[in-house]
């Protein structure tokens, strides 16, 4: 199919054609924007992986410095803040690392871990506190929330989606964690949500 110009030649319409329509110049830049959101959202969810194993890494240094803590002093009685004398939970924030932390190495760790986490830590009450930590003469406990865990709305409840480590070798990812526990054992009210 043909046509003719004024002059007699006869033209292919394909040959009047002389670039891409805005409709494929449009469709083209949607599906590019929609692969760009797809690699950009894989990027955040490595990126946060990268975070948690960098939580676990500086969990296992904060585990050395209190083992090699506890053969110096001979116990882990005041190797982790004791925030409060009638406080049952004694969640590391900024502010008992501070003030009642002695053993450097310890000290950076724990810092490390609360930047880590996503929370500012802040607080001197449980507002805004994603460690939770205590020791006594035979034991420790060090419960942390990992970066890519939401931020607990209740900061009373259990801290889901935490690592913990405690005093008898367990150092784990915990589903649901009691805060008034002892050692890292129980990982929810049955017993059972260790991942």
């Amino acid at each position: 199919m043909s046509m003719k110009d004024n002059r007699g030649l006869a033209l292919s319409k394909r040959s009047e054609s002389k670039g891409f329509t805005l409709i494929e110049l449009l469709v083209v830049i949607a599906i590019i924007g929609i692969l760009a959101g797809i690699v950009l959202t894989s990027l955040g969810a490595a990126k946060m992986k990268a975070k948690d194993v960098a939580l676990k890494e500086q969990m296992s240094d904060l585990r050395n410095a209190i083992e090699t803590y506890a053969t110096i002093n001979g116990s882990y009685a005041e190797a982790l803040p004791y925030y409060g004398l009638n406080d049952n939970y004694h969640r590391c924030s900024n502010y008992a690392i501070e003030t009642y932390v002695t053993d450097t190495n310890i000290k950076t760790s724990l810092k490390e871990i609360s930047n880590l986490t996503g929370c500012s830590n802040s607080g001197t009450n449980y507002n805004n506190l994603c460690i939770y930590c205590k020791s006594d003469i035979n034991r420790y406990l060090v419960v942390a929330k990992l970066p890519s865990s939401p931020i607990p709305s209740d900061p009373n409840s259990a801290i889901a989606g935490s690592w913990c480590l405690d005093s008898t070798g367990f150092s784990k990812k915990t589903g649901y964690f009691a805060i008034n526990k002892n050692d890292c054992y129980s990982c929810d009210y049955t017993g059972q949500g260790c991942q």
